[in-house]
């Protein structure tokens, strides 16, 4: 029994260990998984719509909601999704105005009405593609075989799906879909098959949207990283430095504050293994991932799927036990291995968890936290799950003071703020941010992270893209300063 189980690891992170099986929940759980074969896409219009109607771009709605009208009653909606792609990628070359179609967003015209324009134009791509795939599913049986250009054939495999579009409403924003769903390997692999009929002019890494499989959650419970084994925490934490090496060059990149940050974890979790150790496994680990091989990264995916669906088994059971637990910490590795295929993404279950779920949807509570079947975000994280989410924080960091050779930066900004405020988190066991923004030492750091996320906020609003810090202040030289 779990209670056992807790105790024999001496866990005392203000979790009652006198619980009984949250059979309660159960009738929920089950009405909530049930398999309806179902495709929706949540907020993906009503999101995008909004942000046209702010920036008065009527003509376009009146396109998205014509062209979403077509592939809603066609019977070909491959036909017509290549039709519409035709269309707008006639408009881009257009407002490109020259003889290349690939956009450069790190490089966009001044023009504010082109800018507007071309964002409104990858929103129009993203809903299309996924009301396209969600008619090629409607439209499909079990088991049935399609081929959408020059991909491998795809088996349908129909589950209940929901597609979530995140992300700010800010103009410059990346935009992220996250794809809940027991074949969430299936449906993002028919998506970006999609996309690459037409990869000449449209990628999802340079037009910036990316697809993820959404495993934070098992049913209505999260994914509880409380309990792990001592040789889980260790393949986290290669993870979490894996998710630096793979956006640096380590030739050229500072390791000082890396190497704090996995001691530190080490040592608050009774490692046996060193800095170094870590190091080469995760540098060897890389030298073994191909980016560029998509089909890796579904079949990693699906390999993830497997151990959430006899996860989901046993949650219908009401098993607590130190076998489920150990399910949960072999699916986040297994999702993390998968997440090392893609581009520009967050690799450990754990750090999605803290950002969009605590950062970005304020999933927080002060009630009693229920060991594994827990139904709030901030109750599945501890003091290490924290840390490696700062591991990665400051990959992104120096990958972007590197890259605009800046020692401040906005996009530095995004991700010093995320830093330091896991550090907060971890210096906290119950993971609640406080003692650090009391403390008058840090009164600076925190005045410079609002000053940031205001002015990204202002220029985006102005569609300014400018993206340096007014102030002479290098963010990673600081953050170093804090563990002096």
């Amino acid at each position: 029994m779990l209670r056992k189980y807790i105790l024999n690891n001496n866990f005392s992170g203000g979790i009652n260990p006198d619980i009984i099986p949250m059979c309660t929940y159960l009738q929920q759980f089950k009405e909530n998984s049930d398999d309806n074969r179902g495709f929706s896409i949540n907020l993906a219009n009503l999101f995008f719509i909004k942000r046209l109607k702010e920036i008065n771009l009527t003509f376009i709605i009146s396109d998205l909601e014509r062209w979403s009208n077509n592939i809603k009653m066609t019977n070909d909606p491959i036909k017509s999704y290549n039709l519409h792609m035709d269309i707008i990628r006639e408009k881009v070359f257009r407002i490109n105005n020259n003889n290349e179609i690939l956009i450069d967003w790190d490089n966009l015209p001044k023009n504010s009405d082109a800018i507007d324009m071309l964002y409104s134009l990858r929103e129009c791509i993203i809903t299309l593609s996924l009301l396209t795939v969600s008619k090629i599913f409607e439209l499909s049986r079990d088991g049935d075989k399609i081929n959408i250009g020059n991909s491998p054939t795809r088996v349908i495999k129909k589950t209940n799906t929901n597609a979530v579009i995140m992300g700010s409403l800010t103009l410059f924003s990346d935009i992220d879909i996250s794809i809940q769903s027991k074949n969430a390997s299936g449906y993002i692999a028919v998506i970006e098959d999609l996309w690459q009929m037409h990869r000449d002019w449209f990628n999802n890494e340079i037009w910036k949207v990316d697809l993820y499989g959404d495993f934070t959650q098992i049913g209505n419970y999260y994914m509880d990283t409380h309990y792990f084994n001592k040789s889980i925490i260790i393949e986290m934490l290669i993870l979490a430095v894996c998710s630096f090496i793979k956006v640096n060059d380590m030739a050229e990149t500072d390791t000082q504050l890396l190497q704090k940050l996995v001691e530190w974890c080490i040592d608050s979790q009774g490692l046996y293994t060193t800095f170094d150790k870590i190091m080469n496994y995760a540098i060897n680990k890389m030298k073994t991932i191909d980016k560029t091989n998509r089909e890796l990264y579904y079949n990693k995916l699906a390999e993830a799927e497997k151990f959430q669906i006899n996860i989901i088994n046993k949650f219908k059971k009401c098993e607590m036990s130190e076998e489920l637990n150990d399910l949960l910490g072999e699916c986040i590795i297994k999702l993390g291995d998968a997440n090392l295929y893609k581009e520009e993404n967050y690799i450990l279950t754990s750090t999605v968890i803290y950002i969009v779920k605590i950062e970005q949807g304020q999933d927080l509570t002060k009630n009693k936290c229920n060991p594994l079947y827990t139904s709030v975000a901030n109750c599945s994280l501890g003091l290490y799950t924290y840390i490696l989410s700062a591991i990665e924080q400051l990959g992104y960091m120096l990958h972007k003071k590197y890259h605009s050779k800046l020692s401040c930066s906005l996009p530095q900004g995004k991700y010093f703020g995320r830093f330091i405020r896991s550090i907060g988190h971890a210096n906290n066991s119950m993971g609640i941010l406080s003692t650090m923004t009391k403390n008058p030492k840090y009164t600076k750091t925190f005045d410079v992270i609002a000053e940031i996320d205001r002015l990204k906020k202002t220029r985006s609003k102005e569609k300014n893209d400018d993206t340096t810090c007014p102030f002479d202040y290098d963010l990673y030289d600081h953050a170093l300063e804090l563990f002096e």
